[in-house]
C-alpha cells in the first residue's frame, strides 16, 4: 500500500507464470499512466482473464468501462500507483510504448513455462491468424520486441521469420 492507498495490495515475490501472462497483456494491449494500468480489448475471455489475474496477483478488482470507439471495446483499469511503481522494475513505465518497447529481462531469462504464459497473452493481444494459411502474424512498431519474440519462439522450438510491413506509409 502506498502513502495515499486505502487498500493493501498483494504482489508476487518472484516472476510467476500468472504475472508473466499479466505482463503479456499489458505489453500487448495495455497502457500505463502514473496512477493506473489498463488494457483495452474486445475479447470477453481476455477481459475476464485479465480481471482474474488482477485479483489473484494484486488482490484488486479492476474497473471495467465501455470504450466508445467500437461496439464491443472495453477498458479494464487497475487503479494503483503502487503497481505502476513496481512495473518500473520490469522496465515498463508510464507513457507511450512505441519503438523502444521491450520484453522485460526477467521474462527473457525465465523458464520455458513462464515464457509460454507471456507469449500466449502477448499474442492474444497483438497477433493475427491468417485464414486459409498456416501463418500467425505479429506486428509491432518496436523492432526490439520483434527480435526478442523471434528469439523466444526459437527457444521454444517454434520457427519464425521476420519481414517488414507497410501500414499507412509506416514501416513495421
Amino acid at each position: 500500500k502506498d502513502q495515499k492507498g486505502k487498500k493493501m495490495i498483494t504482489f508476487p515475490l518472484f516472476l510467476t507464470k500468472d504475472f508473466a501472462e499479466f505482463i503479456g497483456y499489458v505489453i500487448g494491449d495495455g497502457h500505463i499512466e502514473k496512477r493506473y494500468v489498463e488494457i483495452t480489448n474486445e475479447d470477453p475471455e481476455i477481459i475476464k482473464r485479465f480481471a482474474e489475474l488482477s485479483k489473484i496477483l494484486f488482490n484488486i478488482t479492476p474497473g471495467i468501462k465501455k470504450d466508445k470507439r467500437t461496439k464491443n471495446l472495453y477498458k479494464i483499469i487497475l487503479s494503483s500507483s503502487t503497481i505502476v511503481k513496481i512495473f518500473k522494475i520490469f522496465e515498463l513505465t508510464p507513457g507511450k510504448k512505441g519503438k523502444a518497447l521491450q520484453i522485460p529481462k526477467h521474462i527473457m531469462l525465465s523458464d520455458n513455462e513462464t515464457i509460454r504464459s507471456f507469449i500466449r497473452a502477448y499474442f492474444d493481444c497483438d497477433s493475427y491468424a491468417a485464414k486459409n494459411k498456416r501463418l500467425i502474424e505479429l506486428t509491432s512498431e518496436s523492432q526490439i520486441i520483434i527480435q526478442q519474440t523471434n528469439m523466444l519462439l526459437k527457444r521454444l522450438g517454434i520457427l519464425s521469420t521476420i519481414s517488414k510491413k507497410i501500414i499507412n506509409n509506416i514501416s513495421y
